[in-house]
């Protein structure tokens, strides 16, 4: 007699399953340009609540997904581990091995989240930690490589885990993939029911984490992305002016100058100034050609560009005085 289909996986866990794949093959992506800067932290942002309901519904008392369900056992870990080929022990819930691949996922995408948003406060002046940019901006290469370490690592054991759960289907259980669509497994237990507080939890959750997604995307100038650096039209100012103005204008100038900027270009091109020298134009500077490679047979063939000192072109809001990598256009 074979054994009886149980419940395990409720229908709000499989769709928690298939929104953080999304989210995470969304902020992986988004990672690649600059200027997909806002939507990479959206799409962190949104996977960030997403996990944090995923950590309340582990207190809900859900068998197989309730946290004291899971085997941190490390004797069963080891066998495990040392009969993945041979005939392993089977679990109905999480085994030992996507237990602490779970756990620590968990952690690694809340450091990922935190250094992520330190960073883009530190290296860009935006968002919640935009405050961080005048104080610590000189070491805003190390929270960015930080917050790289922490991702690469929760890709990593992500990988791991993808890795795993196909090795489980092909050498052990058929099942195992079905499982995550439509909840069954096969062995001896009970099948979940879940209570009407842990279906409306459960509703709130994901609802809450898809708005979060569609909100921050939809909204560049919430408080979590807000751009916090100054912007001065330049062109609505008189050009009669007194002489007061005219100080105040020069006062703001020098004060927001290269030399006294925490913007990222601005630290890195006069970082990179040999000997102190200024060339006749910032495309002459090497952090200039180094970050527009290629750019100049663009601009030629381009009748929209024409040359390559047209910077508003690409740079929509260089004449505010912004040129944020989220804001630039093709």
């Amino acid at each position: 007699m074979g054994m009886k289909k149980i419940l395990v996986w409720s229908i709000y866990t499989r769709v928690f399953h298939v929104l953080a794949m999304v989210m995470m093959l969304g902020a992986y992506l988004s990672s690649g340009e600059d200027k997909w800067l806002s939507i990479h932290a959206s799409f962190g942002y949104a996977m960030g609540a997403l996990f944090l309901g995923r950590v309340l519904w582990g207190f809900l008392d859900i068998p197989y997904s309730k946290f004291k369900d899971f085997n941190f056992n490390f004797a069963e870990l080891k066998s495990y581990a040392l009969n993945v080929f041979g005939n392993k022990k089977q679990y109905l819930g999480h085994n030992p091995a996507s237990s602490y691949a779970i756990i620590g996922m968990m952690v690694l995408l809340l450091l990922s989240i935190i250094s992520g948003a330190l960073a883009y406060g530190v290296q860009e002046g935006m968002g919640i930690a935009s405050f961080l940019n005048h104080t610590v901006f000189a070491k805003m290469k190390i929270f960015k490589e930080v917050h790289e370490f922490f991702s690469n690592a929760l890709v990593f054991l992500i990988a791991a885990h993808i890795a795993g759960a196909l090795l489980d289907r092909l050498l052990h259980s058929k099942l195992i993939l079905r499982s995550m669509v439509d909840g069954y497994k096969e062995g001896e237990g009970k099948s979940i029911q879940l209570s009407l507080v842990q279906k409306a939890f459960g509703i709130v959750w994901l609802g809450l984490a898809m708005f979060a997604l569609v909100y921050l995307l939809a909204s560049p100038k919430s408080v979590l992305l807000a751009d916090n650096n100054p912007r001065v039209d330049y062109a609505t100012l008189h050009p009669a002016l007194d002489a007061k103005t005219t100080q105040s204008i020069k006062t703001f100038l020098d004060e927001n100058s290269a030399e006294h900027s925490t913007k990222e270009a601005a630290v890195y091109m006069l970082a990179r100034l040999k000997n102190g020298t200024m060339p006749e134009s910032i495309t002459q500077t090497q952090f200039w050609k180094k970050r527009h490679q290629g750019i100049e047979k663009v601009a030629l063939n381009d009748p929209k560009i024409g040359k390559i000192s047209n910077c508003k072109a690409c740079h929509p809001y260089i004449e505010q005085g912004s040129i944020n990598d989220r804001d630039i256009k093709g």
